[in-house]
């Protein structure tokens, strides 16, 4: 019985076992459905709290919205009153001074003229030796021609005679540019010329005279070296009137040639050239022009009555500039006309002639880059007209190009140009009736043609070959190589002031008259001083020994040194 038992506890303990083997996995499904449904609810949560931070920043974002419209519609308001303001400056004048009364302000007068006056100043200084060509001889007058006591330097007589000799010029300037009204700036410049010793001492009384203003004459005076009114939009935002004594350059500069062939400045000189012009200059982003006109020489000839005749010398020129029609380069087409009406003998011609003088010049310059390696220039002249009682038909050209390496030390520019000027094969003395003698206006020809000053843009052919580096950023250095030869050998050679070395002339056609090597420095040595230094040597050939009697080999040295301080 107790086995029976036994038995039945068995099965009873099997069947609970079995039923809770079949019990498990509905108890872990149970679990699993649980932790499910927990995950369920914290993403949810996660959920409603994106929904609140998406919400918070809509408001935000829609605030930031209010602010900008109320911005823009300041801004509005603001640029509506400035556009009131500028049609009308009186009001805004009456303003300010509303304003100021209601602050209490005193004025500060000088910041009011800091804002509407600029100051300049410039001091150089340049030490120049020559040996034999006196290439300079336009710097000095002649001796018999000085006032204000007697000259005994002895210099200032040259003109193609054996020379050695040291100089030091000094100039000072100093201009005061001041904006009188939003239509009108005015311009004044004053300038002082000097040569150290022209004015010192009295070489046969022995007396020490003061240095002041006793020898007062074209180059050693206080002048005024540029005065004139600029009108400003007045019939067109663009459009410049130029009133009074001012410098007139053309030619846009590139990086082998500056300019000035025709119209400069001439700011190697001592004194330099200006122009008493009146002057309309329009400029915009793809043009500009501009027409002058100006008195050179005022005379006035009283004739066989009591009528007085104007025999004036005159200039006028116009320009056009095309600034986009030439890819990274520019194309000037140029008009000039110098007309002197006096009937004077003019010793810059060979021969000399006498009459008035009518030159039309027609001519363009073309300057730019190809690529960013090379670059490029050329420009030319003809004329005609009247030369002193003679038909005048002459013409001049130039060529150039460079190409600079970036990629290596230095980054030298290696450049070569031909100029080319034809002389007169018949002058007037020989039969012709025509003078063809190119007419080179007022240029800056010592930026051309070497630096030693004994050629012009006349009857002559010239080579040049360049090297040019820049070993810092406050040092450049450049060499150059002339060839000059003469173009006609019955006209002269003419120096760089235009006037002949020698009228008659004894060359042949072609004729080699020498070569040339410039060697310059130009140091910057702070940002408002500058050291400028050259050593040139003219190699005379068969034509410069030919001219040079005095002299076996026709040779030239010179060389300077200038220190420039300026703001």
């Amino acid at each position: 019985m107790c086995k029976g038992r036994l038995k039945t506890c068995m099965k009873i303990l099997m069947g609970i076992f079995v039923v809770f083997l079949y019990s498990m996995p509905s108890w872990a499904a149970d679990d699993s459905v649980a932790q499910m449904q927990q995950e369920l609810r914290a993403m949810k949560a996660e959920l409603e709290a994106l929904r609140a931070e998406m919400k918070a920043d809509k408001e935000t974002i829609k605030a930031h919205d209010d602010e900008l419209l109320a911005s823009k519609q300041e801004f509005s308001q603001l640029s509506s009153e400035v556009r009131n303001w500028k049609a009308n400056p009186e009001a805004v004048e009456t303003l300010k001074d509303q304003i100021k009364k209601e602050l209490g302000f005193v004025p500060n007068v000088y910041n009011e003229l800091a804002n509407k006056i600029r100051l300049g100043f410039e001091l150089r200084t340049r030490g120049e030796y020559e040996d034999n060509w006196h290439a300079l001889l336009h710097h000095l007058p002649e001796a018999a021609n000085a006032t204000g006591g007697d000259n005994t330097t002895g210099v200032g007589r040259g003109g193609g005679r054996s020379e050695d000799s040291t100089y030091v010029l000094n100039r000072v300037r100093f201009n005061i540019d001041a904006d009188v009204h939003e239509h009108l700036r005015t311009f004044v410049q004053f300038q002082d010329s000097r040569f150290w010793g022209w004015e010192g001492k009295n070489g046969h009384t022995y007396i020490l005279e003061p240095v002041g203003f006793g020898t007062d004459n074209a180059n050693n005076r206080i002048d005024i070296h540029q005065a004139y009114v600029d009108i400003k939009k007045l019939f067109n935002p663009n459009l410049v009137f130029r009133v009074g004594r001012q410098e007139i350059i053309w030619g846009t500069p590139g990086p082998g040639d500056i300019g000035h062939r025709v119209l400069g400045d001439f700011g190697w000189s001592n004194i330099g050239v200006t122009f008493d012009a009146i002057r309309a200059m329009w400029d915009t982003e793809r043009y500009g022009a501009e027409a002058f006109a100006s008195v050179l020489r005022k005379f006035e000839n009283a004739g066989g009555g009591r009528d007085r005749d104007d025999e004036d010398h005159r200039l006028f020129g116009g320009r056009f500039t095309f600034k986009k029609l030439i890819p990274n380069g520019t194309l000037e087409l140029m008009y000039l006309m110098d007309n002197d009406q006096q009937e004077v003998s003019i010793e810059h011609t060979a021969p000399a002639d006498t009459g008035e003088m009518e030159v039309h010049d027609a001519g363009f310059r073309a300057v730019g880059k190809v690529g960013k390696p090379v670059d490029y220039f050329a420009e030319y002249h003809y004329q005609i007209g009247d030369f002193r009682g003679n038909a005048h038909e002459a013409h001049a050209g130039v060529i150039g190009a460079g190409y600079k390496v970036d990629q290596i030390m230095w980054k030298p520019r290696f450049g070569y140009e031909f100029d080319w000027s034809p002389g007169d094969p018949r002058p007037i003395q020989s039969g012709s009736n025509k003078h063809r003698t190119f007419h080179n206006f007022y240029p800056t020809n010592h930026a051309h043609y070497g630096y030693a000053d004994l050629m012009a843009w006349k009857n002559m052919m010239g080579h040049r070959f360049q090297i040019k580096v820049f070993p810092t950023k406050k040092l450049t250095a450049w060499v150059d190589l002339w060839k000059f030869n003469i173009d006609q050998s019955r006209d002269a050679w003419y120096h760089a002031g235009q006037g002949p070395l020698r009228a008659q002339s004894t060359f042949d056609r072609t004729e080699n008259l020498g070569k040339e090597v410039d060697l310059t420095l130009n140091y910057s040595l702070y940002k408002n001083v500058g050291i400028l230094t050259g050593y040139s040597r003219f190699l005379g050939g068969a034509a410069a020994r030919r001219v040079d009697g005095s002299r076996s080999d026709g040779d030239t040295n010179w060389g300077f040194v200038q220190l420039t301080v300026s703001f």
